[in-house]
C-alpha cells in the first residue's frame, strides 16, 4: 500500500481517537490518578486484542524488551509533563506545543544522525508547519502564565518527539520480533507502569478503597480509543520503515493539525480565531509542498 494512503488512513484514525479523547477530557476531571487508571485499562485491552490477533503467541527478544521498556518510560514521562503543563496553561496550547515537538525532534534526528536527505521542499514544508504551530502560542499565551512552566513545556516538547525516533531505530534493528508482539510488549510495560502509579496513589490516599475510581461509563471510551490507537501505531511503524522520519514527522503533523482544527470547528462547534485559520492554511500548504 502506498505510504501516503496509509498516512491519510492513520490521520483519520487519529482524528477519530481525538474526538474520543476530547469527550473523555470534558467528562472526567483531569488528574494523574484518573489518567493512570485509564492507561491501565487501555493497556489491558490492548494486550488482550494483540494476543488474540497473534493467535495467542507472543515472540520475545532482548532487543524488543529493551525498546519496549524505553518506549513505556517515554510515554509515561510524556503523560506526566502533559498533565502538569495543561494544569498551568490551556490544553489546546499544550497540544500545540506537543505537535511542535513531534515535528522538530524526529526531523532533526533524521537529518543529523540518520543521514536522511535534505531538500528545499522539506525545509519549506517544515518551516510552514512550525510557523503554524508557533503562531497560536505567541497570540494566546500571556508571558506570566508560562514563565514558571517553561522547563516542563520544554520537557514535554522533547518527549513527544522521542517515541517516533525510538520506533524508527527499532525498524532498523536486526533481531526484532513481529509488529504485533512488539506492541504487546510496549503495552505490557505501560500496564506495569500504570499499575505502579495506581499503587502509589493508593498509598498516598491511605488505601485503594479511598482512591477515587474512574467511572465505569468511561471504560468504553478507553476501549475504543485503544483499538484505534493500535491500528494507528501499526500504520505508523509501517510508514516510518519506508519513509524518512524527517518527512513523516512534517507530513503527519500537517495533516493532524489541519484535521484537529476542522474537528474543533465543525464537530465541537468551537470558534476558530483568525490566527488559527491562518495556521490551518499553513498546515495544508506544508503538506502539499512536502508531498
Amino acid at each position: 500500500m502506498n505510504a501516503y494512503i496509509m498516512l491519510l488512513g492513520m490521520t483519520l484514525i487519529n482524528l477519530t481517537a481525538l474526538i474520543l479523547i476530547k469527550k473523555f477530557q470534558l467528562g472526567v476531571k483531569s488528574s494523574a490518578s484518573f489518567l493512570s487508571q485509564a492507561n491501565l485499562i487501555s493497556a489491558v485491552i490492548a494486550c488482550a486484542c494483540l494476543w488474540a490477533t497473534n493467535k495467542f503467541v507472543i515472540n520475545v527478544t532482548g532487543v524488543a524488551l529493551v525498546y519496549s521498556a524505553i518506549y513505556g518510560l517515554l510515554s509515561t514521562m510524556s503523560i506526566f509533563f502533559f498533565v502538569y503543563s495543561y494544569s498551568r496553561i490551556s490544553i489546546a496550547l499544550t497540544t500545540i506545543i506537543g505537535a511542535g515537538g513531534s515535528i522538530v525532534v524526529p526531523m532533526l534526528f533524521g537529518l543529523i544522525f540518520n543521514g536522511e536527505p535534505i531538500s528545499a521542499r522539506l525545509i519549506i514544508s517544515a518551516l510552514l508547519i512550525l510557523t503554524a504551530v508557533v503562531l497560536p502560542i505567541f497570540n494566546d499565551v500571556p508571558k506570566k502564565s508560562v514563565k514558571g512552566t517553561i522547563p516542563f513545556l520544554t520537557a514535554y516538547f522533547i518527549f513527544t518527539g522521542l517515541p517516533g525516533i525510538l520506533n524508527k531505530l527499532y525498524t532498523q534493528e536486526n533481531n526484532v520480533v513481529d509488529t504485533i508482539s512488539y506492541f504487546f510488549l510496549t503495552n505490557a510495560v505501560m500496564f506495569l507502569i500504570s499499575g505502579i502509579c495506581i499503587i502509589f496513589f493508593s498509598i498516598k490516599n491511605k488505601g485503594f478503597r479511598s482512591l477515587e475510581k474512574l467511572p465505569l461509563r468511561w471504560y468504553y471510551n478507553c476501549g475504543l480509543r485503544t483499538v484505534l490507537s493500535l491500528f494507528s501505531s501499526y500504520l505508523s511503524l509501517t510508514i516510518i520503515a519506508i519513509m524518512p522520519i524527517s518527512l513523516y514527522s512534517v507530513l503527519s503533523s500537517s495533516l493532524g493539525l489541519a484535521g484537529t482544527a476542522l474537528i474543533s470547528r465543525f464537530f465541537f462547534k468551537e470558534k476558530l480565531p483568525v490566527i488559527t485559520v491562518f495556521s490551518l492554511i499553513l498546515a495544508i500548504c506544508s503538506f502539499i509542498i512536502g508531498v
